[in-house]
This record gives structure tokens, sequence and C-alpha cells, in this order.
């Protein structure tokens, strides 16, 4: 209701589209966006249907405005394109990784772990005495990674770090089991 039929046109075959006055997501208006300069943000993200876009003034995923973003600056990052960073920030779909640095931001495994400079990240929380330096994957040839580690912790790759284990003496028993001095893990992420 309220398109104007004469200069609708189709943006992304994601749902985005505008006419000379609005821009839409489906059949909802975008409060605020601006009709000329909105642009959709090519991504392969199946988990956010309608990706990112902006327009001069605003970054939006999935027609929500993102959070402190600055349109000139943002971009997508390229190993997992749900997510973005600006000059100021990262985020992780349309949350902040607040205290994350844009410049030495890496994504480590789509959607759960990734590193800057400072600190390691589990989703968008920073992991307190996490180090970034010695931050690898615990994994042989043969398993998927469901481990990692670094000088302070044995992290498993959904559920955070395992409280408790020995760094020093973790080792891949198989393809679902670990083990340090202390204990016997079975784990898989099926």
């Amino acid at each position: 209701k309220g398109v104007d039929i004469k200069t609708f046109e189709i943006i992304s075959e994601k749902g985005y589209s505008r006419d000379k006055k609005n821009v839409y997501l489906g059949a909802s208006k975008i409060d605020d966006a601006d009709p000329k300069s909105f642009q959709y943000l090519p991504d392969i993200n199946k988990d956010y249907p309608w990706g990112y876009a902006r327009d001069k003034n605003h970054v939006y995923l999935s027609g929500y405005e993102l959070e402190n973003s600055n349109a000139q600056t943002f971009e997508l990052i390229i190993k997992n394109k749900t997510y973005g960073k600006d000059k100021a920030n990262v985020y992780l779909g349309r949350y902040i990784i607040r205290g994350a640095d844009p410049v030495t931001f890496q994504v480590i495994s789509d959607y759960i772990y990734s590193k800057d400079k400072n600190s390691i990240y589990f989703h968008t929380e920073s992991i307190p005495n996490s180090d970034p330096m010695t931050f690898e994957s615990v994994t042989d040839r043969k398993a998927k990674t469901l481990y990692y580690k670094d000088k302070n912790y044995i992290y498993h790759l959904t559920e955070g770090i395992i409280t408790g284990s020995n760094v020093h003496t973790f080792k891949l028993l198989g393809s679902e089991y670990s083990s340090d001095n202390y204990a016997i893990y079975y784990s898989t992420t099926s």
C-alpha cells in the first residue's frame, strides 16, 4: 500500500525493493532508508536471507539498522559474510562484537570463534584471558575441528572453554574422543 508503481524496482532477489520515496523489504517499508543511495551488499549466507544493505547514512541487515554503523566504511568480511565491519566496529549479524578491532579482526570458524590482536571471541563475547597469538585448531586430518586451544584454555567448537582441562596434555583420541591427564572427553557437533 502506498507504493509508487511507476518508479517501483526490485533491488535484489533477497526481497529489497524501492520506489522514488521509500525502500522496502518484502512488503514492509524500511524507515529512514534513502531510496536514491540504497544498495544491497551481495552475500551468500542463508541464515540472514535478506542480507546486508546500506544507504548513504545507515547499514541494514534484514531491514534493521545496525547500531552505530558507518555506511561509508562498512564492508563484508569475506570468509563469512554474516560478519561485517566498519572503521569503528565489527558485527556478527546485527550485533556489535564489543571491543573487537576492525583492522586485525579474523573469523576462525563460522559464527563461533573469531579473534583480533587483543582477544578471542566466542560468538559476540570476548573471552577473558584468552591469547589470540597462540590460538590454533586441535585436529587431525581425518576429523572435523571440534577443539581449539591457546596457551591458557581448550575450547570446544560449540560449548566454549572446557573448564578444568589441561592445555599441555590435551590430545585427540579419535574423531569424537579426546583426553588430558584429568579426563576423557566425548563430543560431537551433530
